[in-house]
């Protein structure tokens, strides 16, 4: 019996503090237009004398539809990928969303592994979070990013030790 190594798959943990704001920010806008509307429908209340109360109940229910799909879609673009490590490999994993719900995946192999970079914003140095980006040596020179990961030098490290 030969014994093999076996690969451990671990998953590279993701920061949610950016898509919580940006979702929050989202959901802010929101409320200030329904606020914006309902004080336009107030003031044309006062100077005409038709009844707006079905418009004004149209334009709240269309706000608030559109207000919920942006809130969706801000959150499911910021979390709808995962990433993933093992000892021959990086694996970016792409859920998907909507009708299709098509789900894709990359598999980065360290042998085209040309450079890996780590970039932070303020608020990644804030709360300790940032984007790994890795350069591949391809034909076709590819760039791949690791968005919003947890601790990212640690991240680094673990690249550098297992590939």
């Amino acid at each position: 019996m030969s014994s093999s190594k076996q690969t451990k798959k671990i998953e590279i943990k993701k920061s949610y503090s950016y898509a919580k704001i940006k979702t929050g920010i989202v959901g802010i806008t929101a409320v200030v237009v329904l606020i914006f509307t309902y004080l336009i429908i107030r003031y044309l209340n006062s100077i005409t004398f038709s009844d707006t109360t079905a418009i004004a109940l149209l334009l709240y229910l269309i706000i608030l539809v559109i207000a919920g799909l942006s809130i969706m879609v801000s959150w499911s673009h910021s979390t709808q990928k995962k990433y993933f490590l093992d000892n021959k490999s990086i694996i970016i994993e792409k859920s998907g969303i909507g009708l299709t719900g098509k789900t894709s995946q990359e598999i980065i192999s360290p042998n085209n592994i040309s450079r890996i970079k780590l970039e932070k914003s303020s608020l990644g140095n804030m709360f300790n979070y940032g984007t790994i980006i890795i350069e591949t040596n391809h034909i076709n020179k590819e760039i791949y990013q690791l968005v919003n990961i947890k601790e990212p030098e640690k991240v680094i490290t673990e690249l550098r030790t297992r590939l």
